[in-house]
C-alpha cells in the first residue's frame, strides 16, 4: 500500500479515529471521577465557606463597634490568632456625594476646569462584517483590504463503527 493511495489514507484515518476515541474515553472517565469528588466534598466546602463568611462578618461588626477601645495602642490590634485593622484602599474610588449625579458632576467639572479632566473620545473602529458584505474585492483593494479565503486542512472523523458505515455507490 503506497503512501499516496486512498487505502493508506483510510488506514491512517482509522488509526487517528482510534487514538481520538481512546483519548475521549480516558477524558470522560477522568471527568466522571472529578465530578464524583466534587459532589463528595461540595457540601463540606459550602458549609466551611458559609461559616467563614459568618465569622468574618461577626468579627468585623464587633471590631467596628469597639474600635476606639481596641485601637488604643495603634491603628491595628495584634492578637494570638491574627491581626485586625482598618485599611484605606491603595486606589480610593471617586463616588458621587449624596444628591449628585455623574451628569451634574460633569457639568460642574467642565465649568470649573474645562475639558482638562475629560477623556478623549475613542477613534471609531471599522465594521469589518459590513465591509465584507457590501464591498467588492476591487473596492476593498482600493482601501488596502482583501478577503482571506485561504483553504485550510480539516479532518472530520466518522464515529460510526466500520460495519455500520453507509457505503456509497462508487465503493
Amino acid at each position: 500500500m503506497s503512501a499516496n493511495s486512498p487505502e493508506w489514507l483510510n488506514a491512517a484515518l482509522k488509526r487517528l479515529l482510534e487514538a481520538t476515541l481512546a483519548l475521549e474515553s480516558e477524558t470522560a472517565t477522568r471527568d466522571l471521577e472529578i465530578a464524583a469528588i466534587h459532589s463528595k466534598y461540595e457540601p463540606k466546602i459550602m458549609q466551611a465557606q458559609m461559616q467563614i463568611a459568618h465569622l468574618s462578618a461577626e468579627i468585623e461588626a464587633h471590631y467596628r463597634q469597639h474600635r476606639k477601645e481596641l485601637e488604643q495602642e495603634g491603628k491595628s490590634l495584634q492578637l494570638e490568632y491574627g491581626e485586625l485593622s482598618m485599611r484605606l484602599p491603595s486606589t480610593p474610588a471617586l463616588i458621587p456625594v449624596k444628591g449628585w449625579s455623574w451628569g451634574k458632576i460633569a457639568k460642574e467639572v467642565k465649568k470649573a476646569w474645562g475639558p482638562r479632566y475629560f477623556l478623549k473620545p475613542r477613534m471609531p473602529s471599522i465594521n469589518k462584517i459590513k465591509l465584507k458584505s457590501e464591498l467588492s474585492a476591487m473596492q476593498l483593494a482600493k482601501v488596502g483590504l482583501m478577503v482571506d479565503a485561504t483553504e485550510s486542512f480539516s479532518i472530520q472523523l466518522n464515529r460510526l463503527p466500520v460495519g455500520d458505515q453507509p457505503r456509497s455507490e462508487a465503493a
